[in-house]
């Protein structure tokens, strides 16, 4: 389900976000979608936590999760919504993935706070 838990500072939002399995970034397949950076995903990669990225299958975000190993990417050109059923049904897909680099995290990071 969605927990609506009102206006927050943002290190309780980050604490917050600490207690979940993963975490969640969706964008739509819009004109500009696949050059857009979402401001969440240095928050998400300083937390550690996996990465679900429902995004378009050709965006920035989707290269920057595959890239760094620190989730999967749901094309949100495809039946999507089947796509998450199925992986959060499947016993254990979170140990499944791929060993998230360091030094990709660390130059996306210096990238996006330059």
């Amino acid at each position: 389900g969605v927990i609506f838990h009102g206006r927050t500072t943002h290190e309780h939002g980050l604490a917050l976000l600490e207690r979940y399995d993963y975490l969640v970034v969706l964008l739509a397949d819009l004109a500009n979608a696949r050059a857009v950076m979402s401001i969440k995903l240095p928050h998400y990669l300083q937390l550690g936590l996996p990465i679900i990225a429902i995004v378009p299958r050709a965006s920035a975000i989707a290269n920057m999760v595959q890239a760094t190993g620190t989730g999967v990417v749901i094309p949100v050109e495809s039946d999507w919504r089947r796509g998450l059923e199925d992986l959060l049904a499947r016993s254990g897909a979170f140990a499944q993935l791929p060993v998230p680099d360091a030094e990709a995290i660390d130059a996306f990071r210096q990238g996006f706070m330059a």
